[in-house]
């Protein structure tokens, strides 16, 4: 990989379903800086 992307680091570890239930709405929300038609 060249290099990571600025939300990599949002990403849970493949298969961890118990992280990722936890933890979704704190992401959902780091994201709201995106518009909402997909243009950002």
């Amino acid at each position: 990989m060249k290099s990571m992307h600025n939300r990599y680091r949002f990403f849970f570890d493949y298969g961890d379903a118990d992280h990722y239930r936890q933890q979704i709405e704190t992401v959902r929300r780091s994201f709201e800086d995106l518009d909402k038609d997909g243009k950002n």
